[in-house]
């Protein structure tokens, strides 16, 4: 991989954070009012998402490779349909503010676009150049989990450091579900969209929270699952041996 190349990856995992941070740092809401932050600042997300293709673009990277589903993916897939389902009972209870779940929806698009852009399209495919899928899976996931150390502007250092983790582990599944459908990124984009999107619009519910939340633990699961399967399959393979099977 060239120089030019690399650096888009330091690029990309420095200005997505400084984008997010001017974002945090634009509104008066704390993190756990990110559904309100959707509905005051989602033409602020669609503009960073915008800049990230933009990025894309000018990186020479093929970020989409193919239509497939995958075997594997479909753990991921199982997990965020039970989220879906939580989420669509509870926003269709009395009580809910349609405006602000509408716009939940819209924002979380494009925090699906601009997340699954940098770190699964841009990290991911340059680093695949030059390290084997594993390195990649695990260095790409370990940057999308740093990334949500800038929510320490809007939530306390603790909560902060749980999320880094959890993302992080999150970041796994998505990495390989985007190496199990041979670079399937507008699937990683529609997962991780409905994840964010239905255990954020319950917030504008009277209920106030996704009642199948708890599939947190499925998520772990299936990042165990996946990090084992993939460790056993792709053992020193690198990218390109994968996209042309």
């Amino acid at each position: 991989m060239s120089r030019n190349r690399m650096r888009f990856v330091w690029i990309t995992a420095l200005a997505y954070p400084a984008m997010m941070a001017a974002l945090w740092l634009s509104t008066s809401h704390s993190y756990q009012d990110a559904h309100l932050i959707m509905r005051d600042r989602w033409w602020f997300i669609a503009g960073i998402a915008s800049v990230t293709l933009a990025m894309a673009k000018l990186s020479g990277t093929k970020i989409n490779h193919s239509r497939r589903l995958g075997g594997v993916s479909w753990l991921l897939i199982v997990c965020v349909a039970i989220v879906v389902v939580g989420g669509v009972q509870t926003i269709h209870e009395p009580g809910t503010d349609t405006h602000v779940a509408a716009a939940t929806i819209l924002g979380t698009f494009f925090v699906g676009i601009g997340e699954e852009v940098a770190y699964r399209g841009i990290v991911f495919n340059l680093l695949a150049q030059r390290y084997s899928i594993i390195k990649t899976v695990i260095a790409s996931s370990l940057l999308f989990g740093l990334l949500h150390a800038v929510n320490v502007i809007v939530q306390d250092a603790q909560m902060t450091i749980s999320q880094v983790v959890i993302t992080t582990i999150l970041g796994t599944t998505f990495a390989w579900t985007y190496v199990s459908a041979r670079g399937n990124l507008l699937l990683v984009i529609s997962l991780h969209w409905l994840y964010d999107a239905f255990l954020l619009t319950p917030k504008a519910s009277a209920a106030g929270v996704n009642p199948n939340a708890g599939v947190a633990f499925l998520l772990f699961a299936t990042a165990v699952i996946m990090f084992i399967h993939g460790a056993i399959r792709y053992r020193g393979h690198m990218w390109s041996e994968v996209l042309t099977t």
